[in-house]
């Protein structure tokens, strides 16, 4: 009789990018997750948008911790689960499609994902992030990493406000991403809208400031999608960043 239970589900542990502290004393470094089933398939499929479909994916796929909620994940985590979970459901190898930048040639590069470099959180790093003295305002911004969470209200307020006033001009995103990393403002908490509205209000050169000074506190840490090969028609090397595509979630298989 067929095992309808257990048909080679795969589990395997890995160890948080993040180490686990930045989300409660009582949280693991390491996270436990089983391969994908059909059941989750049937999921991705749905029309919830990225960012929830692949929480909903990853809070049914992690085994332990109980209770786990890939929502509260940083985005450095979230990704590294997500690639994690793409290993164990479909293996190591990910087939990307890249043109050399010397003679033109596409070509299908082989990406082992377990070979990808992972750097890990300081263990003396803590939040809020502090960023300041911004060079106009001269205000002092108190900052935390984007979560998952935070990336699933973005989109779903940024549809919002596009359907809402379907004259406003540029990307709502952009303004609320900013927004959703900064937690107070020279040490006085505000509300979301308070923030959204000082952000809005910053200087060009604040914003910039602001921008590459997060992305400089945060550095590289998480799984790096930097990869190289060689042209097999030119012998050049290709330098590219892992993309996203259907190959992800959907292999293809050599018969």
């Amino acid at each position: 009789m067929a095992n309808i239970l257990n048909q080679g589900t795969i589990t395997e542990s890995y160890q948080l990018p993040s180490l686990g502290k930045l989300y409660g004393p009582d949280f693991p470094d390491t996270v436990t997750i089983r391969s994908m089933t059909t059941f989750e398939e049937k999921m991705r499929l749905g029309n919830q948008g990225f960012w929830k479909t692949i929480t909903s994916i990853l809070n049914a796929v992690v085994t332990s911790p109980e209770e786990f909620k890939s929502e509260n994940l940083t985005l450095f985590d979230f990704y590294f689960m997500m690639y994690k979970m793409r290993t164990v459901s479909y293996g190591n190898i990910y087939k990307v499609r890249v043109t050399c930048p010397d003679c033109g040639k596409v070509i299908i590069c082989n990406v082992d994902l377990d070979k990808l470099a992972v750097t890990y959180l300081p263990e003396d790093f803590k939040e809020p992030i502090e960023i300041g003295p911004l060079p106009r305002s001269n205000d002092t911004l108190q900052c935390k990493f984007l979560r998952a969470g935070d990336s699933i209200r973005i989109e779903k307020r940024s549809q919002e406000i596009l359907k809402k006033y379907p004259d406003y001009q540029g990307d709502p995103s952009y303004i609320l991403n900013i927004a959703a990393q900064i937690v107070g403002i020279n040490g006085d908490k505000l509300s979301p809208r308070e923030i959204e509205m000082y952000v809005e209000k910053m200087t060009a050169l604040d914003s910039a400031y602001f921008q590459q000074a997060i992305a400089a506190k945060t550095g590289n840490i998480g799984m790096s999608t930097e990869c190289t090969d060689f042209c097999p028609e030119c012998g050049a090397e290709i330098e590219f960043d892992l993309p996203f595509n259907s190959e992800f979630f959907r292999p293809t298989f050599d018969f």
